[in-house]
């Protein structure tokens, strides 16, 4: 379970329980008690689907997507989250030849699409 814990400084830190049992700090900064409140919900949602194997709400998933970058990446080396995949970057060309390789049509009719694309170029 996520806790709040509030520093001498006056900054505030959530408590989250790993999957070792292990207790790790996440450093949040100065924020009002609301904003600790939210970042103590989302997070303790995250640890939950983390240390029972489930997926976590959606209102949480919008809410680490939106989040600063510095946050996430916190959550990222806690373990608590992965990192986004990115997009593969793929040509035209190698895109048609996917698409045309993943068909399920006769060999004529491929030879045809191909034509196509050539008298088209």
């Amino acid at each position: 379970m996520a806790t709040i814990r509030t520093k001498p400084t006056g900054s505030k830190a959530i408590q989250v329980v790993m999957s070792d049992g292990a207790r790790r700090a996440f450093g949040i900064g100065k924020v009002s008690a609301k904003a600790a409140d939210s970042y103590c919900h989302h997070i303790g949602h995250i640890e939950a689907a983390h240390l029972g194997d489930s997926s976590i709400p959606p209102a949480t998933a919008k809410w680490v997507r939106q989040t600063r970058p510095r946050v996430r990446q916190r959550l990222e080396e806690l373990g608590l989250v992965q990192q986004p995949e990115q997009p593969q970057s793929m040509t035209l060309g190698a895109l048609v030849d996917q698409y045309l390789g993943e068909l399920d049509v006769k060999l004529r009719t491929i030879v045809r699409y191909r034509n196509s694309d050539a008298i088209r170029a």
